[in-house]
């Protein structure tokens, strides 16, 4: 069964933002000193609980 496809005319919806998008004190640090956003011994739970914007977690 075919997918349905937007409407070319229409503009394509926006996701909300986030209000509780925010940094945790911290992230500077560790994204600065540690790449933190890219570095394997971090699990995304933590990422995402620490960085959430500066990760792209929103």
């Amino acid at each position: 069964m075919p997918q349905p496809r937007p409407n070319p005319g229409q503009p394509m919806p926006q996701p909300k933002p986030n209000p509780n998008c925010v940094d945790n004190q911290q992230c500077a640090g560790l994204v600065r000193t540690k790449d933190f956003c890219n570095s394997r011994s971090f699990p995304d739970s933590v990422k995402q609980g620490l960085c959430p914007r500066s990760c792209g977690f929103c």
